[in-house]
């Protein structure tokens, strides 16, 4: 199997003396760990353009009845300059691409998802006026929406009587709002002032170039602070709290 794909550059380590593995997101297969050879001939052997962060085209290879993909071809399609120069932009970006890295498996093909990242990444290079935090959330919900684990915010999550009157409960581990009737069967849940609700609502129901303008007002980032990913971390079934020891990691 050989081909072109489109991918963002997540890390890499060394793979022995002389090779080296390349954790990548892409548009076709998901998340790859590539290998380069660095005694082999590559068409485009600059060194640059497998740092992490880049957004690349790569050739790739099996070798006979080899698992491993193994890069042949190399070609730079966007650095991100502004996010690698901003400690700001560098965190969070750094942050999503840890999520992806956490919960995708080998090959796991969403390009919806690819998508998603490389337009929210190009918006944080090139944009200065950001929420960074609310986008943050918004990857998360999406990412929650495209794995399939899309919260009830119509409905009761627990007995789907539709809910008219305020506070609306939500409890992550029902999947969503919880009426009042509802609420004694649950463990543990938030409740959410109108505007909180509207703001995830949002999320789902707009396209991402139409919520870089949003800002979380005060009450709506104190109410939300972390929902979105114990929601994600629930239902995806992964530790999200190693951030820091990942982005530690990482040299751009």
């Amino acid at each position: 199997m050989y081909g072109y794909l489109n991918a963002v550059v997540i890390n890499s380590f060394d793979l022995g003396e002389t090779d080296r593995v390349y954790v990548v997101f892409s548009d076709l297969l998901g998340r790859l760990s590539l290998i380069q050879r660095r005694g082999g001939l590559i068409k485009n052997p600059n060194s640059g353009v497998l740092n992490n962060f880049n957004l690349v085209r790569i050739f790739i290879s099996r070798e006979g009845n080899a698992l491993n993909f193994y890069i042949k071809e190399t070609e730079l399609l966007d650095d991100f300059t502004k996010i690698k120069d901003s400690f700001e932009k560098f965190f969070y970006t750094g942050y999503i691409l840890y999520v992806l890295n956490s919960i995708f498996k080998e090959s796991s093909e969403e390009e919806g998802l690819y998508k998603l990242l490389i337009r929210l990444m190009k918006i944080i290079d090139g944009k200065t006026d950001l929420d960074l935090a609310f986008l943050k959330d918004v990857f998360l919900w999406k990412l929650s929406g495209i794995l399939g684990y899309l919260p009830r915010l119509e409905n009761c999550s627990v007995c789907s009587r539709e809910l008219k009157e305020p506070p609306r409960t939500f409890s992550v581990s029902s999947g969503g709002l919880v009426c009042k009737d509802c609420l004694n069967t649950v463990p543990v849940a938030r409740t959410l002032s109108q505007g909180s609700l509207n703001f995830i609502r949002r999320i789902f129901n707009t396209g991402i170039n139409s919520l870089t303008s949003l800002r979380y007002t005060a009450l709506a980032e104190k109410e939300l602070s972390g929902l979105s990913e114990e929601y994600l971390r629930y239902y995806s079934d992964r530790d999200l709290q190693n951030s820091s020891i990942f982005l530690n990691g990482i040299k751009v």
